[in-house]
């Protein structure tokens, strides 16, 4: 277990120490706006004229559950497992913005929250390049939070995994209520 911690960290020190200014810029647009309550309006609403007025509104609900059921595990899992985040322990970790989370470091809920539409949204349709667009998003959201200094790679990917899960618990929910229901 000392060695995949280790190698966590060494990971994330490869990727948070290997920055550009551009870089700099697009990863906090990315995990600071893209990952904002104002777009997950926007998703919403175009969930709403994308599927059918009755099966969006019942998507809409079964992500909105689920995303706020995966914040409480987030917070739960943070509380009980008290991960420090990595600039907390090691100084060589670069923040940009003077960005320092004062909560936990494990798991990611950026990643968690992240993945919890998409797979839902795309275990629902069927056009590949929206679906590839969509885990693009994800996974650019997710690096994000190791560029930034806010979290180590295995925060991420269980982050993914948690988001992952509870995405595939939707789209199996979704599909069912909706034949019943609709």
């Amino acid at each position: 277990m000392k060695n995949i911690l280790e190698l966590d960290k060494k990971l994330m020190l490869l990727i948070n120490n290997n920055h550009s200014p551009w870089a700099d810029k697009l990863m906090w647009f990315v995990s600071e706006r893209l990952n904002s309550k104002p777009l997950q309006l926007i998703v919403f609403s175009l969930l709403y004229i994308v599927f059918r007025r009755q099966s969006a509104k019942l998507l809409i609900a079964l992500v909105i559950l689920l995303m706020l059921l995966s914040e409480l595990a987030v917070l739960v899992v943070k509380r009980k497992v008290q991960r420090k985040r990595p600039f907390s322990s090691d100084m060589r970790v670069r923040i940009i913005n003077d960005y320092k989370l004062t909560d936990a470091s494990f798991y990611s809920a950026h990643a968690a929250n992240s993945f919890v539409p998409i797979v839902i949204v795309a275990s629902i349709i069927e056009n590949r390049f929206i679906k590839t667009l969509l885990y693009g998003i994800g996974a650019l959201v997710s690096y994000s939070r190791i560029y930034l200094g806010q979290h180590y790679p295995s925060d991420v990917l269980v982050g993914i995994f948690a988001g992952t899960v509870s995405g595939k618990i939707g789209a199996v929910l979704y599909g069912s209520v909706r034949k019943v229901l609709l």
